[in-house]
């Protein structure tokens, strides 16, 4: 994953007295920021071949020069990539322990994978099964790969891995380990239970008739070459599996209910 920090200036006019407008010091609001600091960035020179920004903020403070700045149809990009702030990183703390930078990094990272997951998992609104593949869309649809993920869990790889690409109506996990799991990619109860039902359902074709019924089952030839409906019947959906996938949802709502994760059970 690409780390950055993105803000976004925007102005209207005529473009050349438009960009004049970006000149001058700008607040920056962080939002939910546990200890609230005064941010600000400070353009000059927008309008003319001179454009030139400084930033106060992250990581200590100070002011820092932005080394790449550009006003591209009517907006001004911010954007803090690993190399900016690396740089400012090494100029700031020198002679301070490395294991101090590395966990500003560190947490810096986790912030702006938060926000993408967020995202992501908000945005998914169509119905994804089985479980394993919800997993993998949001994961993916926020730019993490499986070692991200399983860094921020304290798992190896393949904890990921064996749950995005099984097939299995509920994954052969925990429910701690799973509420793990959603707490970081942020899917709701409802959205895991949406998931785990429709794959109970789709087992027992209960409501499939005439042409979705072949869509679902297939079509099978007998000796005549005539096409004819392979129909399933109820008694082929795996009671056991169904019982079992309905224990754990309630036993996954109860966890979630004692931990009093509301955000987790509501859309």
């Amino acid at each position: 994953m690409r780390n950055s920090i993105l803000l976004v200036l925007i102005a209207s006019g005529a473009a050349f007295a438009a960009d004049a407008q970006f000149n001058g010091r700008w607040d920056i609001n962080v939002p939910r920021d546990a200890r609230p600091h005064g941010w600000w960035l400070e353009v000059s020179g927008a309008g003319t071949p001179n454009l030139k920004g400084r930033f106060v903020g992250f990581p200590g403070g100070d002011m820092n020069d932005i080394p790449h700045l550009a006003i591209q149809k009517g907006e001004l990009p911010l954007e803090l990539d690993d190399a900016t702030v690396d740089s400012w990183l090494a100029r700031d703390m020198a002679g301070v322990a490395p294991a101090v930078p590395s966990k500003i990094k560190r947490l810096v990272k986790a912030r702006l994978q938060d926000a993408a997951l967020q995202e992501s998992a908000a945005s998914v609104g169509e119905i994804i099964t089985p479980l394993g593949r919800l997993v993998f869309t949001i994961r993916t649809k926020a730019g993490l790969s499986r070692a991200d993920v399983s860094e921020r869990l304290g798992k190896p790889d393949e904890f990921i891995e064996q749950i995005e690409d099984s097939q299995s109506v509920v994954p052969r996990i925990s429910t701690e380990e799973f509420i793990g799991l959603m707490q970081l990619l942020r899917p709701t109860f409802s959205k895991v239970s949406e998931t785990v039902q429709r794959t109970i359902d789709s087992w027992g074709f209960a409501s499939n008739s005439g042409w979705t019924d072949a869509i679902a089952t297939g079509l099978t030839s007998n000796r005549d070459e005539s096409l004819r409906f392979r129909k399933p019947s109820r008694s082929h959906v795996p009671v056991g599996d169904r019982e079992a996938a309905e224990r754990w949802l309630s036993s996954l709502q109860s966890e979630l209910a004692k931990r009093n994760l509301t955000d987790l059970r509501r859309e």
